[in-house]
Order: structure tokens, then sequence, then C-alpha cells
């Protein structure tokens, strides 16, 4: 030992020798793991559609794709009535026959009051002239009435028709939007099918990255383990630090 107490022992310029088989270890298996490849997931992670998600997204285009039965009912009962098609009795079977219905109980009140118990071979032969008169008047009251009743039940039903037009040219573009709703619900089955898709890409892009980035990963991580070793400048001031003594 050197006078005043200062130690003799040569500056070393490695790694403490308690350090070294560590130190060793160490780059053993940094070596020989920079040699293993590393492998990404083995399965996709992305979450597929569930049975029901798919059968929900199949069952959602088919109704976008065809719509509503309803609907189109509504639309087609909406358009006959704005082309008038209802005005024409001919395409109004109901209403020909609630003016047959109706004109019947006429025409046998007229039968039974223009011919009481004669024939009508007997008008303009045989009968008296007041007689030819009076089935002259009845006849005449008679065409007044059921021309009365024909236009009441068809004049009748034309205003009402009308009003229908009225009401089926506000109703129209509301019954218009109803297609795009359908065409909405089937652009919203085609962006979940897209987004599943973009996540499925995704995953198949972050596994070609992995196996491109992997390599260099292997030797960045390599060089880190083994580039800069610990030093000490003494072997018993080292020892002192952690804590063996010398």
């Amino acid at each position: 030992m050197a006078s005043g107490g200062q130690s003799s022992g040569k500056q070393g310029s490695g790694p403490w020798s308690g350090q070294q088989g560590f130190l060793t270890d160490i780059y053993n298996r940094a070596q020989g793991q920079s040699y293993d490849p590393r492998t990404f997931f083995g399965q996709s992670t992305v979450v597929p559609f569930s049975g029901e998600t798919e059968q929900g997204y199949g069952a959602m285009a088919d109704r976008a794709r065809g719509g509503s039965p309803n609907v189109q009912a509504a639309q087609s009962q909406n358009y006959d009535t704005l082309q008038g098609r209802y005005l024409d009795p001919s395409s109004n079977p109901w209403l020909q026959s609630t003016y047959e219905s109706a004109a019947r109980p006429v025409q046998r009140a007229l039968q039974t009051s223009a011919i009481p118990g004669a024939s009508m071979s007997a008008y303009g032969r045989g009968g008296s002239g007041a007689e030819a008169n009076r089935m002259d008047r009845t006849m005449d009251a008679g065409g007044r009435a059921m021309t009365d009743l024909a236009t009441g039940i068809y004049g009748g039903n034309y205003g009402q028709e009308r009003q229908n037009q009225m009401q089926a040219q506000q109703m129209a573009p509301q019954l218009a939007n109803y297609d795009y709703q359908d065409i909405g619900q089937l652009l919203g089955v085609g962006k979940g099918r897209e987004e599943l898709a973009s996540r499925n890409l995704q995953d198949l892009m972050e596994r070609f990255n992995f196996q491109e980035d992997e390599p260099r990963d292997r030797l960045r991580e390599y060089a880190g383990l083994i580039g800069s070793p610990v030093t000490s400048s003494s072997g018993r001031q080292k020892a002192s630090n952690w804590g063996v003594l010398g």
C-alpha cells in the first residue's frame, strides 16, 4: 500500500471482474435471440361478424333491395289517385255497383207508377190521352230522378276523388322518400361490410410490416444489449458499489 493510505491498484479499463460472467451470459443469450425470428400473433386480430350480425345484414340488404310491400302498395295507390284513375266510373266497380243498387228501387217505383194494371203495349194504342199524358209525366219524372241519382253518386265521387288527388300530391314526396330510406339501409349494410374488410386489410398490413421490421428490431435490441458495457476505474470501487467486499 502506498504512503498516506492511498491504494496502489492499477486503474482497470474493462468491466469489473464480478460482472464479467453475467455480461457474457447476457451477450450469449442476446446473440441467440437475435438469430431467432419472432412471429406475429397466429390468428386474425379482427373479430368477425357474429352469425346474428351476418343474418341481420343479409335480411336488411334483402329488405332494402325489395322494399316494403306496404309502402309499394301505398305508392301505387297514390300514383293511381294522382293519375285520376278513380275519377272514371269504369275503373271503380264498387261505384258502379253503388249506383245500380240505388237505381234499382227507383226503376221499380217508376215501372209500378207508370203502368198501373196495364201492359206497356197499351201505351200509344188503346189508352186514353189523359193516361198517355200521365205516363209521359211519370217517365219524365223518373228520368230526372235517375239523372239526379247518377249526378249525386258519380258527381260526388268525382268531387271526393279530386280531394283525394290533392291529398295524394301532398303525400307524394313523403312516399317517394321511403325509397331513399331503403337505399340508405343498403348503404349502411355496405358500410358495415367495408369496415370489416378494412379491419381485415389493416390486420394483413400489420403482419406484413411486422415481417419487414422484425429482423431490424432484433438487431436493434441486440445492439442495445451489448453496446455499452459497464466499466469501473478500480475493482475495489466497483465492488464497493455492488456491495461486495474486495
